[in-house]
Formats: structure tokens, sequence, C-alpha cells
């Protein structure tokens, strides 16, 4: 009886073995998904960080008057 006893034991201890090995490897496997899932995403954002807005001003309406009247006074006779 003690011997059965002892063997069901040892074999529980392996059972938790095994289980234990089998939560470490699901743990590493679901961390080197969120690495990678991680370097996705900064992959992706550098790419759409290197594409640039570029907004053209609206002229200044104060230079092309001031640009016209210089036109004119350097074309009118003084």
């Amino acid at each position: 009886m003690l011997e059965e006893i002892k063997q069901l034991k040892e074999r529980s201890r392996r059972q938790e073995k095994v289980i234990d090995e089998l939560i470490n490897n699901k743990m590493h496997h679901e961390s080197e998904e969120r690495t990678k899932i991680d370097h996705d995403k900064i992959q992706n954002h550098v790419v759409s960080s290197n594409r640039k807005r570029v907004q053209c001003a609206k002229p200044n309406n104060v230079d092309i008057l001031c640009q016209q009247r210089d036109e004119l006074v350097t074309e009118s006779p003084s």
C-alpha cells in the first residue's frame, strides 16, 4: 500500500512538472506574439510617419497689392 502511495505521489509530481512546462511554453509563446505585434505596430507607425503633409499658405493679398503698386509706380512717368 505504501509503495502504491509513493508511486502515485511521484506520478503526481511528474504531471505537475509537465503542466508547469506547458504553462511556461504558452506564456513564452504569447510573449513572443505580443512582441511581434508590437514590432509590427512600430514598423507601421514609422512607415506612416515618413509621409509628410504639405500645406500651402494662401497668398498674402497685401504682398500682391504692394507688388502691383510697385509695378505701377515704376511704369508711370513721374
